[in-house]
């Protein structure tokens, strides 16, 4: 279990169900981004997945962690994208397999959980 420092600082802005669903098809490409306006702090840390490196979505939030002094860190696949460009930090599978690339961004996250879990 995690220790108490992390109790109330960690949240995943894609699972907010109620802002995904009352968005346009027009405005989801700003959904991170405008959930990050309101929750992220200079020196914060912004963990992104993309199985393309080019969703439009996560491209924005990079920008506004960029200009926000927002550390960022992505695990893509395929060939990295603009988002490979624009995070700070990235872990990039050079897979050309959606499935695949998502798998990989899974194994990334436990093994990171079970880093967090020992440190």
């Amino acid at each position: 279990m995690f220790s108490n420092k992390f109790a109330n600082s960690l949240i995943c802005i894609a699972v907010v169900f109620a802002i995904v669903t009352g968005l346009s098809p027009s405005t989801i490409e700003y959904i991170f981004l405008e959930q990050l306006r309101v929750k992220a702090n200079k020196g914060d840390i912004l963990i992104v997945l993309s199985g393309s490196g080019n969703s439009q979505n996560v491209i924005n939030a990079l920008n506004f962690a960029k200009k926000n002094k927002v550390k960022s860190f992505s695990i893509l696949g395929y060939s990295g994208g603009e988002c490979k460009k624009i995070s700070d930090y990235s872990i990039h599978f050079k897979v050309n397999d959606m499935q695949i690339s998502e798998d990989l961004q899974l194994i990334t996250g436990h093994l990171c959980m079970q880093w967090l879990l020992k440190n």
